[in-house]
């Protein structure tokens, strides 16, 4: 029987030395953390610059990236930070507040997905209405109304698992409303805001594959006898990977990003 005594918060101390697989994985995910964070900070640049992202999928996606570069800064200031130093006083409440700040903005990031796939669902299938039913008042209230939430789920350690995979039966439906149309009337799928809907349809899409995809994984690492490198790297970075990935696509699947991520990146450089 193991005898020693507890130590509170001591499972959020380092060893006190350094080892060789310390210094790579803290900094590679420093290094992620920094590059998301630069990608989340485009995302909001590129939000407020183009007319297009000034509507109700902006403003849900500027809320979603404000989740996204709250949890990057948690990996690049904390995080990576320790994992390469090892620090081994740390104390207990500093842990435990970084791990509340970035499980809130985590849940930001992760249900303003479910209110950008709804946006999207009503998008495609009822154009006509999307500005009575997404407007100014209703698109405030959904993002304060989530953001009090997750205060409150955070204080009572409430974790909700694959949460974020229920925005791929949203993004089905939407997705058999866009096909029809595609077979059905070219004139209309050919039209200019429909095809953007599509584009922006695409991003969340995107986000979805690869957000489902390394939750899945890291359930399975987490539960796994033998941890592979690859597997402690995708549960330790992943969701960090996937707001990067997040930023390409955008930038990727819509042409007025990519116009003017080159002048914000010359001026963000100069």
């Amino acid at each position: 029987m193991n005898t020693t005594m507890f130590v509170y918060g001591s499972e959020l101390q380092g060893r006190g030395h350094v080892t060789t697989t310390d210094l790579q994985f803290g900094s590679l995910t420093t290094i992620i953390g920094i590059v998301a964070f630069i990608g989340g900070l485009l995302n909001l640049y590129l939000i407020k610059k183009l007319k297009m992202f000034h509507s109700a999928f902006g403003f849900f996606w500027g809320a979603r990236t404000a989740g996204e570069l709250g949890i990057d800064f948690v990996y690049l200031a904390y995080t990576g930070p320790v994992t390469i130093l090892q620090v081994a006083n740390i104390p207990a409440r500093i842990g435990i507040f970084f791990y509340h700040f970035g499980f809130a903005f985590t849940y930001i990031q992760c249900v303003m997905h479910w209110a950008i796939a709804l946006n999207r669902l009503v998008a495609v299938w009822l154009p006509l209405r999307y500005g009575r039913i997404f407007n100014k008042k209703l698109c405030i209230t959904v993002v304060v109304f989530i953001c009090v939430k997750a205060i409150a789920i955070v204080a009572l350690f409430i974790v909700f698992p694959l949460l974020c995979s229920g925005t791929g039966i949203i993004n089905f439906v939407t997705f058999t409303k866009i096909a029809y149309i595609r077979i059905t009337s070219k004139a209309a799928y050919n039209q200019r805001d429909f095809k953007r809907d599509v584009r922006l349809f695409t991003v969340g899409v995107v986000q979805d594959v690869v957000m489902v995809g390394i939750v899945a994984y890291t359930v399975y690492v987490n539960n796994a006898q033998n941890i592979s490198d690859t597997g402690i790297l995708v549960s330790y970075d992943g969701l960090v990977f996937i707001n990067i990935v997040n930023t390409i696509s955008m930038v990727f699947f819509n042409p007025e990003c990519r116009r003017n991520s080159g002048a914000w990146a010359k001026c963000y450089c100069s």
